[in-house]
Protein backbone atom coordinates (compact mmCIF):
# COMPACT_ATOMS: atom_id res chain seq x y z
CA UNK A 1 0.00 0.00 0.00
CA UNK A 2 1.17 3.48 -0.77
CA UNK A 3 2.29 5.78 2.03
CA UNK A 4 0.58 8.63 0.20
CA UNK A 5 -2.67 8.42 2.11
CA UNK A 6 -4.96 11.32 1.23
CA UNK A 7 -5.33 13.83 4.04
CA UNK A 8 -9.12 13.59 4.04
CA UNK A 9 -8.89 9.95 5.16
CA UNK A 10 -7.23 11.11 8.36
CA UNK A 11 -10.57 12.68 9.28
CA UNK A 12 -12.05 9.20 9.79
CA UNK A 13 -11.44 6.39 12.24
CA UNK A 14 -9.76 3.62 10.18
CA UNK A 15 -11.33 0.85 12.27
CA UNK A 16 -14.78 2.30 11.75
CA UNK A 17 -14.20 2.58 8.00
CA UNK A 18 -13.23 -1.09 7.79
CA UNK A 19 -16.15 -2.31 9.91
CA UNK A 20 -18.68 -0.12 8.08
CA UNK A 21 -17.33 -1.20 4.70
CA UNK A 22 -17.56 -4.83 5.76
CA UNK A 23 -21.16 -4.37 6.88
CA UNK A 24 -21.97 -2.65 3.60
CA UNK A 25 -20.51 -5.48 1.51
CA UNK A 26 -22.08 -8.42 3.36
CA UNK A 27 -25.02 -9.59 1.27
CA UNK A 28 -24.04 -7.56 -1.80
CA UNK A 29 -23.79 -9.34 -5.10
CA UNK A 30 -20.87 -7.82 -6.96
CA UNK A 31 -17.27 -8.71 -7.80
CA UNK A 32 -16.06 -5.99 -5.46
CA UNK A 33 -17.55 -8.00 -2.57
CA UNK A 34 -15.25 -10.91 -3.34
CA UNK A 35 -12.31 -8.54 -3.72
CA UNK A 36 -13.05 -6.84 -0.39
CA UNK A 37 -13.48 -10.14 1.48
CA UNK A 38 -10.27 -11.49 -0.04
CA UNK A 39 -8.38 -8.32 0.93
CA UNK A 40 -9.60 -8.63 4.51
CA UNK A 41 -8.46 -12.27 4.61
CA UNK A 42 -5.10 -11.46 3.04
CA UNK A 43 -4.46 -8.66 5.54
CA UNK A 44 -6.14 -10.30 8.53
CA UNK A 45 -3.06 -10.33 10.74
CA UNK A 46 -2.65 -6.56 10.32
CA UNK A 47 -6.18 -5.75 11.46
CA UNK A 48 -6.83 -4.67 15.06
CA UNK A 49 -8.31 -7.38 17.29
CA UNK A 50 -11.48 -5.35 17.86
CA UNK A 51 -12.10 -5.19 14.11
CA UNK A 52 -11.47 -8.94 13.76
CA UNK A 53 -13.92 -9.67 16.57
CA UNK A 54 -16.66 -7.50 15.09
CA UNK A 55 -16.20 -9.02 11.62
CA UNK A 56 -16.09 -12.56 13.00
CA UNK A 57 -19.18 -12.10 15.16
CA UNK A 58 -21.10 -10.46 12.32
CA UNK A 59 -20.13 -13.24 9.91
CA UNK A 60 -21.15 -15.85 12.45
CA UNK A 61 -24.59 -14.22 12.68
CA UNK A 62 -24.96 -14.04 8.88
CA UNK A 63 -23.85 -17.65 8.41
CA UNK A 64 -26.29 -18.80 11.05
CA UNK A 65 -29.03 -16.81 9.31
CA UNK A 66 -28.11 -18.39 5.99
CA UNK A 67 -28.34 -21.95 7.29
CA UNK A 68 -31.19 -21.60 9.79
CA UNK A 69 -33.57 -19.02 8.36
CA UNK A 70 -35.89 -19.69 5.47
CA UNK A 71 -35.20 -16.27 3.96
CA UNK A 72 -36.01 -15.65 0.29
CA UNK A 73 -32.49 -14.26 -0.22
CA UNK A 74 -28.98 -15.16 0.87
CA UNK A 75 -27.55 -12.85 3.54
CA UNK A 76 -24.13 -13.76 2.14
CA UNK A 77 -24.81 -12.88 -1.50
CA UNK A 78 -24.25 -15.16 -4.48
CA UNK A 79 -22.26 -18.42 -4.26
CA UNK A 80 -18.97 -16.70 -5.17
CA UNK A 81 -19.58 -14.08 -2.47
CA UNK A 82 -20.54 -16.76 0.05
CA UNK A 83 -17.32 -18.65 -0.70
CA UNK A 84 -15.23 -15.52 -0.06
CA UNK A 85 -17.07 -14.82 3.22
CA UNK A 86 -16.68 -18.44 4.33
CA UNK A 87 -12.94 -18.27 3.61
CA UNK A 88 -12.72 -15.12 5.70
CA UNK A 89 -14.78 -16.73 8.46
CA UNK A 90 -12.38 -19.69 8.48
CA UNK A 91 -9.48 -17.24 8.91
CA UNK A 92 -11.35 -15.73 11.87
CA UNK A 93 -11.90 -19.18 13.41
CA UNK A 94 -8.22 -20.04 12.93
CA UNK A 95 -7.17 -16.96 14.92
CA UNK A 96 -10.15 -16.50 17.27
CA UNK A 97 -8.32 -17.89 20.31
CA UNK A 98 -5.67 -15.15 19.96
CA UNK A 99 -8.13 -12.25 20.04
Amino acid sequence: MSNNIPEYLSLFDPEELIVCSFRYYVGRRTISTVSFANNLRKNWESLPDRVKSVIGNDLEFEIKSFYEDDAPFSPLGDPCDREAWMNLYQKYLDTKDRL
